[in-house]
């Protein structure tokens, strides 16, 4: 039972974000320079980036860029994005 509560809030907070443009960027970004599975897999099957300004979203990554601690640990999702857009005909 307590999943599923902690499931719904996270999906309502997600939603949440979604409808305010100027708060889905930084979520997009965090999920961008994660690590975890949950964020990569939120970006390639949510609206997430779609709800974004592409430009906007591309300059803060450039940007963010400069600030990674570790820049070839491949597994940050940073590295799969032009994959991810171009799976969504947005490359």
């Amino acid at each position: 039972m307590r999943m599923f509560i902690k499931s719904w809030c996270l999906r309502d907070k997600m939603a949440i974000a979604y409808s305010q443009p100027l708060k889905t960027l930084p979520l997009a970004c965090s999920k961008i320079f994660s690590t975890r599975e949950k964020d990569l897999k939120d970006l390639q099957e949510t609206d997430i980036l779609n709800m974004c300004d592409r430009e906007k979203l591309m300059g803060m990554v450039e940007e963010y860029k400069g600030y990674m601690i570790n820049p070839n640990n491949l597994d940050v999702n940073v590295h799969k994005l032009a994959l991810i857009l171009k799976k969504r005909g947005q490359c």
